[in-house]
């Protein structure tokens, strides 16, 4: 029996992966290269050659797109690891939302907001 809420669409999109969640003592997370290749109404299934942790948060940057989620599963499938995730927030348009901050900040505020630099914990 499938117990899916929602049907699967097949996609093929690179983007990149950062696990949030790490030890105090490690060094900062390293962004890493993934690829989608299923997409639901809540979720992602992706590819990538580590593998990381069930209910690790990780952070996906895409092409105009931030989205923040929790690892679901995670599967060793030859010589890649396939990845569930699901999403828990999704940020669109974040060029616009750079360009916006620039604007109000003046000049100093260039980077982009979605180049990915780690979080302190309080």
């Amino acid at each position: 029996m499938d117990r899916r809420q929602s049907p699967r669409q097949p996609v093929e999109e690179v983007v990149i992966l950062t696990s949030l969640t790490f030890a105090p003592e490690a060094q900062a997370p390293t962004p890493c290269p993934a690829r989608i290749v299923e997409r639901s109404a809540f979720g992602l299934k992706i590819e990538t050659f580590a593998p990381i942790a069930p209910s690790t948060l990780v952070r996906l940057d895409l092409a105009d797109s931030l989205l923040l989620g929790e690892v679901a599963w995670c599967a060793r499938v030859n010589d890649q690891y396939q990845i569930g995730l699901k999403i828990e927030e999704s940020l669109q348009h974040v060029g616009d939302l750079s360009r916006l901050v620039a604007s109000l900040l003046g000049s100093d505020a260039q980077r982009p907001l979605h180049q990915s630099e780690p979080v302190e914990a309080r």
